[in-house]
């Protein structure tokens, strides 16, 4: 449903702010990505799957790009 995509798309805003936290030396771009997909995943897909990792990548790509672009 649109209101679970949109909570998934806020969500993973927060987990790649996490991770620009966590992670902050230089060269860890794909520890990054992976620290949002599993959190992601964890999140949503604990009962049964909501959402895939790819369509997770998907959203992670398109956070990283509103954030460039802000």
């Amino acid at each position: 449903s649109v209101t679970r995509m949109a909570e998934i798309m806020e969500w993973t805003d927060k987990a790649v702010r996490a991770a620009e936290v966590i992670f902050d030396t230089p060269q860890c771009g794909s520890e990054k990505r992976e620290y949002v997909i599993q959190f992601i995943d964890r999140m949503f897909n604990s009962k049964k799957q909501v959402i895939t990792k790819d369509q997770i990548r998907i959203l992670l790509e398109a956070v990283l790009k509103q954030m460039k672009q802000s």
